[in-house]
């Protein structure tokens, strides 16, 4: 798994700004999904267990901020991607997640 940095553009203000895209193989998607696990939307870490699949806002271990989404979820908004080739695609460590409810 590896982090894509990308950049968004708000269509009403025209800002920019920096967004994480988990880039992992299918078998790493499937384990995040049936580990409860989620992604941080803020920083692209991967917080493992206590994430519902459709989770949103839930506090990210890593930089604090309340956008931990549900692996379903992240994917459903393209901030999840699968790659074609697991070769390709380096490991990385997630951390906890906190439920921001």
């Amino acid at each position: 798994m590896r982090i894509k940095w990308t950049e968004l553009v708000n269509r009403r203000t025209g800002m920019k700004r920096r967004a994480p895209i988990l880039v992992c193989s299918a078998t790493d998607y499937s384990e995040i999904s049936e580990s409860c696990g989620g992604v941080c939307l803020a920083c692209g870490e991967i917080a493992w267990g206590d994430v519902e699949p459709d989770a949103r806002g839930y506090e990210c271990g890593a930089c604090g901020a309340a956008k931990v989404y549900g692996a379903e979820e992240a994917a459903m908004m393209g901030r999840i991607e699968i790659a074609p080739d697991a070769s390709d695609v380096p490991d990385v460590r997630g951390v906890e997640a906190r439920s921001g409810e």
